[in-house]
């Protein structure tokens, strides 16, 4: 307001700020409008007014001050306005989050030209409210998936929220802090090889895709980087290999040192498990052994090895272990037997043990390498948790995988079913019939 114009520059200048971000438009009397001149010797000059032009829309403005205090102190403002609308209901919104999602970046990115350390930022809306806090948790979110890829959204709206009375106003706001993240996170290499992906909806994010340096490094895959408890980055969620996706699939195996192949949906009839494969770059693959299970809850898996050899260079056994239960026909993307499909997991981590104790070579897939394969990745997350302190987040495990591949989850269905299952392995922990526990697998 006018009659805060001079503490606020003050502030500006013993705090040694440099960039301001507003995240509603300022008013049309705004301080970057008109000089000022304080009596205490404070002045501000009015230096550009640049708007945007991005292809994207005009929604952010650019201005420049200069504030002096009595010549001996001297700053150069840079302030960069959000011009796009917000809702006008209580949700507190703005109305296109893609836009504001270009300008939280833009805005990281001027910082970043402006002042290498980003120490010097002020945000502001008309009311110093929930649209400033709002822009503050978006940034912090980005800065942290900028670091290592994955964030806690939950944690950065406790701090904000502890730091300023209502700096959350609405669910909404909550929920569309996640849809802000998928925004984020982008898949372009992965649209442009639409050609070698069995469904669009289930692609790798740019972050952390799987990139092939033998025997071709323009090679692409359809294959993501997933968390795993037991070793970062330790599991590969994949899509089931195409005929001509087989010598990238098996390049992959051998790059990174893959050994156990879990597979969550029955395989197609003619699949890679079948017979053998010869490729032009030396690739060779033999057929081993295939077994059914053998099991008196029921005939719900199957075992496979093969072998794969380049060159007479580079040779790996791998152990493929596949589910044959069902799953829902429905859009809930859940298996037909919750029981049967914890049974699996557990005695997939028990052959998983037996082959590789500390179990940084496993690959899943299902058929598209989506929702099935990515519910089995949280599930055996959430297991190992289990085994190592008896309890466990869901919704963690839930956020880490929904960020490291898209369309990760794609029913509520599944998360209440997350919660069923824990009961199910804890039911079965107490009969004594989980295959880890009987077997004394150590984690």
């Amino acid at each position: 307001m006018q009659s805060t114009l001079q503490p606020f520059f003050s502030m500006i200048l013993q705090e040694h700020k440099k960039f301001i971000v507003t995240v509603e438009q300022l008013e049309k009397s705004n301080y970057t409008q008109s000089e000022f001149v304080s009596s205490s010797g404070i002045k501000a000059d009015i230096s550009t007014v640049n708007r945007s032009k991005h292809t994207s829309g005009d929604y952010y403005k650019s201005h420049k001050i200069q504030i002096k205090h009595n010549t001996v102190r001297e700053a150069d403002i840079f302030i960069f306005e959000y011009t796009g609308e917000w809702i006008n209901d209580n949700t507190y919104l703005p109305t296109n989050l893609e836009q504001f999602v270009r300008f939280v970046d833009r805005a990281i990115y001027h910082q970043r030209k402006l002042d290498l350390n980003r120490l010097g930022l002020i945000v502001h809306d008309r009311d110093g409210g929930t649209k400033a806090a709002f822009y503050c948790i978006v940034q912090n979110i980005f800065d942290r998936l900028l670091i290592d890829g994955r964030v806690s959204i939950e944690n950065f709206v406790t701090d904000i929220c502890q730091q300023r009375k209502h700096a959350l106003m609405s669910l909404e706001q909550y929920i569309a802090l996640h849809q802000i993240v998928y925004l984020y996170l982008t898949t372009i290499t992965a649209e442009q090889y639409s050609s070698c992906n069995r469904n669009q909806l289930f692609i790798p994010y740019d972050q952390n895709r799987v990139i092939l340096h033998s025997p071709s490094e323009s090679m692409y895959i359809n294959a993501s980087n997933i968390t795993n408890l037991i070793g970062p980055g330790g599991t590969i969620l994949t899509q089931e290999p195409m005929q001509s996706t087989l010598q990238p699939f098996f390049s992959m195996i051998l790059q990174e040192h893959k050994k156990f192949i879990v597979a969550v949906e029955q395989l197609e009839k003619s699949n890679y498990t079948q017979s053998e494969f010869v490729s032009s770059s030396g690739i060779k693959v033999d057929i081993s052994t295939a077994h059914r299970s053998k099991h008196t809850f029921g005939d719900y898996y199957k075992s496979h090895r093969i072998q794969i050899k380049h060159n007479t260079v580079r040779e790996a056994d791998i152990f493929i272990f596949e589910y044959t239960g069902e799953w829902t026909n429905d859009n809930t993307y859940l298996p037909t037997n919750l029981e049967q499909f914890v049974r699996f997991v557990d005695r997939a981590i028990y052959h998983q043990c037996k082959l590789d104790l500390n179990r940084l070579g496993l690959i899943v897939h299902d058929r598209d390498g989506g929702t099935k394969a990515a519910f089995y990745c949280i599930v055996q997350n959430i297991f190992d948790r289990l085994l190592i302190d008896g309890r466990v987040s869901i919704e963690n495990f839930v956020t880490d995988v929904c960020q490291q591949r898209k369309h990760a989850l794609m029913s509520l269905e599944q998360y209440i079913a997350l919660h069923q299952i824990v009961c199910i392995w804890n039911n079965l922990k107490q009969r004594g019939a989980l295959e880890c526990l009987i077997n004394n697998t150590s984690f």
